[in-house]
């Protein structure tokens, strides 16, 4: 009886470790969410995935992608907490395609006008929000 109690209580225990959401964008680069969907962020997993380095904060809602560049939109949170639905930041960062290479930072928060002229200046206009969670927009 014992052993099937421990087995048990190490099952549960094993089932609360892991994440919401863990989709990869590309390369070495995910949404992740550890508890709820509103912590969605975009990460940079090392290519070992023992660490992720955190570089779009919550709450990331709609990303998109090429080879160089990963657009994404976010709703900021007040305090961690509550997202501001009225607000939306825009970023842009540089894919890192190399495991060496320093991990480029993201350009941002942008508002819609910076963002659209951003995205000229870089010529990646043709990129769309492919990935997007309607329940956090």
């Amino acid at each position: 009886m014992n052993k099937i109690i421990v087995a048990v209580l190490l099952i549960l225990s094993l089932t609360g470790c892991g994440l919401t959401i863990n989709d990869k964008i590309v390369g070495n680069y995910y949404l992740e969410a550890v508890d709820t969907q509103q912590e969605l962020t975009v990460c940079y997993r090392d290519p070992d995935e023992t660490t992720s380095t955190l570089l779009i904060d919550q709450t990331v809602f709609a990303v998109g992608h090429n080879d160089q560049y990963i657009i994404a939109k976010q709703h900021p949170s007040k305090f961690g907490k509550s997202i501001d639905k009225k607000n939306t930041c825009y970023f842009i960062l540089p894919v890192t395609t190399t495991p060496e290479a320093e991990i480029a930072k993201p350009i941002g928060p942008l508002t819609m006008a910076e963002f659209d002229l951003k995205r000229k200046e870089l010529g990646i206009e043709a990129i769309a929000f492919t990935t997007v969670y309607s329940e956090l927009e």
